[in-house]
C-alpha cells in the first residue's frame, strides 16, 4: 500500500468534519511548500515556539499594557 493510499483509508475513516480539516491542513501543507516567504514564516514561528514559557511572557506582558505598565521605546533605548 503506497502512503497516498493508506492517507486516503485513514482520512475516509473519520468522521465528515475532520474529513474537512484533514483537507485543510493538506491544502495549507502544500501551499506553503509552494512558497517560499509561507516557508520562511513557519520557520520562524516554530522558533518562537520552541522558546520556553513564550506565550506565557506574551500574555503577561499584555497584561502590563493593559494597565499601563508598558515603557515607551524612548524609555527603554533613550
Amino acid at each position: 500500500m503506497t502512503i497516498l493510499e493508506k492517507v486516503v483509508n485513514t482520512v475516509q475513516q473519520l468522521p465528515i468534519e475532520q474529513q474537512k480539516q484533514a483537507l485543510a491542513f493538506v491544502e495549507f501543507l502544500v501551499f506553503n511548500l509552494n512558497n517560499q516567504d509561507e516557508q520562511d514564516s513557519l520557520t520562524e514561528t516554530n522558533a518562537l515556539l520552541q522558546v520556553p514559557n513564550l506565550l506565557d511572557q506574551v500574555e503577561s506582558a499584555r497584561q502590563e499594557y493593559q494597565k499601563g505598565e508598558a515603557l515607551t521605546m524612548q524609555q527603554v533605548f533613550g
